[in-house]
């Protein structure tokens, strides 16, 4: 059986960190958030309470449903879509989804574009796999996005695939990008760590955050064994789970908890994993290993060579 919490939990925990001074911005996040349903609701029940209840609602999607989704999204007011977009190479994109189809996805951003959702590209690098990057980012200066450019993130089953695929934004952008026109701009805090930020001529912008400024001074963090792999340190995002449990942490499935008073943090952003499961399975090209950080969770995959059906 599929795990998913309800709209009636996700309406008592707004509600509750709201009325505790918990920040303004929620986001809907991890796993794939458009397969959610409750009966009748779907995901643009949730951003429509959300906004109608004073938050900054943001959404993060594999975008393969968009062409379903994108005009009720706009409409209940969603403030940012991030779509995780990996490769602009049909081929390549196939493999490190586990079969995704780039084609569906390109035309549920093109829709939303042309809906005016303000919509951020993110990225994750793969060595070996970023000589597209040029293109990619030209796409964002043409259209005025926004991208993210991710690190690679490090979990115990990905162990040995994470040296030989690790890159840095920093040498991506030194080694893909040099001669494209960037500016650089300030320096910013992001959930804990510093962000750099780069203008493109037409006014995309390109980003990552600093690997090395995650902050890992908390109690958990100086006997973690995870330690040295981490990038987001503790409290950077307070997550709620399909089961409706909540950590500060996003390595460590013992640092749950149901009591969210004790890990209360009011500067730390709320986010929703709705959904027990993802129609993409993404990871390693020609592998069968995932970096998907919710592997290892009891949570719902595709195997690396299929996905979910899904009516659109």
């Amino acid at each position: 059986m599929i795990e998913r919490i309800s709209f009636e939990d996700i309406l008592k925990i707004a509600d509750w960190w709201k009325e505790s001074g918990g920040s303004s911005k929620v986001e809907i996040a991890a796993l794939e958030p458009t397969l959610w349903k409750d009966g009748d609701r779907d995901i643009c029940d949730i951003v429509k309470y959300l906004k109608e209840n004073g938050f900054i609602v943001s959404i993060t999607t594999n975008g393969s449903t968009l062409s379903k989704y994108s005009k009720s999204i706009k409409e209940a007011g969603v403030d940012l879509l991030r779509i995780s977009w990996h490769s602009l190479d049909d081929d390549v994109f196939k493999d490190i989804t586990g079969g995704g189809n780039q084609e569906i996805v390109v035309r549920g951003l093109l829709k939303s574009i042309e809906l005016g959702i303000n919509v951020k590209i993110n990225r994750v690098l793969l060595r070996g796999y970023t000589k597209d990057i040029r293109d990619k980012v030209g796409l964002i200066d043409k259209y005025k996005l926004k991208i993210k450019l991710l690190d690679l993130y490090w979990t115990p089953s990905s162990n040995d695939f994470y040296e030989k695929y690790y890159i840095s934004p920093q040498e991506v952008i030194l080694n893909e990008l040099d001669g494209f026109y960037l500016e650089k701009v300030d320096n910013i805090e992001a959930s804990g760590r510093s962000r750099v930020t780069y203008r493109t001529k037409n006014g995309g912008v390109v980003e990552y955050k600093v690997k090395e400024s995650a902050e890992k001074n908390h109690e958990y963090c100086k006997e973690c064994k995870f330690k040295d792999e981490c990038l987001e340190g503790y409290g950077d995002y307070f997550r709620v789970f399909p089961d409706s449990s909540a950590s500060l942490c996003y390595l460590r499935k013992d640092l749950a908890t149901y009591d969210y008073s004790s890990i209360f943090k009011e500067e730390t952003p709320l986010r929703f994993v709705l959904e027990g499961r993802c129609n993409f399975n993404c990871g390693f090209p020609g592998s069968k290993t995932s970096w998907c950080l919710k592997q290892g969770r009891g949570f719902s995959f595709p195997s690396r060579k299929e996905v979910i059906k899904i009516e659109l």
